[in-house]
């Protein structure tokens, strides 16, 4: 005869133990989720830190001096509303000199010799105009109007060229300032024609 009781008992001994396992397995599929966010929120940590840490910061400045290239800057501005401030250079040594638009876009400094600017005194004018009275060189102007397009900048009030530079706005983190939205970098050769000359 079966005894019962004895049943009873190892069938409730039975469900207690799966009761556990069952415990036993939530709490360590609890476990694993809080790991996995905590090792998600780990790796999201390291990536911010990693992004700031690449990011340049406001007092950071560059040396992008590179031979045979120009970098360019253009303005829809009135160039006679623009502060003398802006312009006024500070010499670091005899060819070196920084200024408050170089400070602007973190240039460490830049050869006063090695920029030309242009522009109209009242209304507009072409950016390919502008920038080909003052480059004495046509070997970037395809490139020139290329970009000039694809900005939509056609039309504007004046043009800083900075020869022997190749500004990145990657490295600087800035792409314009309150009176001037940089272009472009672009190959130079100063053997290449003029493509317009001054006041033709």
């Amino acid at each position: 005869m079966t005894d019962q009781k004895g049943v009873n008992n190892a069938e409730s001994d039975k469900a207690g133990s799966e009761e556990k396992r069952s415990e036993r397995k939530s709490e360590r599929k609890s476990e694993r989720k809080r790991t996995e966010r905590m090792e998600g929120e780990r790796k999201g940590s390291e990536r911010k830190k990693s992004t700031l840490k690449n990011a340049p910061s406001k007092n950071q400045l560059f040396d992008f001096t590179k031979k045979n290239k120009v970098s360019i800057w253009v303005s829809d501005h009135p160039y006679a509303d623009i502060p003398d401030e802006y312009f006024d250079e500070r010499f670091i040594s005899k060819t070196r000199a920084t200024n408050q638009w170089s400070d602007n876009f973190h240039l460490k400094f830049f050869c006063p010799e090695n920029m030309e600017t242009n522009g109209a005194h009242t209304g507009t004018v072409s950016a390919e105009r502008a920038a080909g009275e003052c480059s004495f060189s046509s070997s970037f102007m395809d490139v020139l109007k290329s970009k000039v397009r694809k900005k939509k900048v056609t039309d504007i009030t004046w043009i800083v060229l900075l020869f022997e530079h190749e500004y990145s706005v990657k490295l600087a983190g800035v792409e314009q300032d309150d009176y001037l939205t940089f272009l472009g970098a672009f190959d130079y050769d100063d053997s290449a024609e003029n493509l317009y000359e001054p006041d033709s």
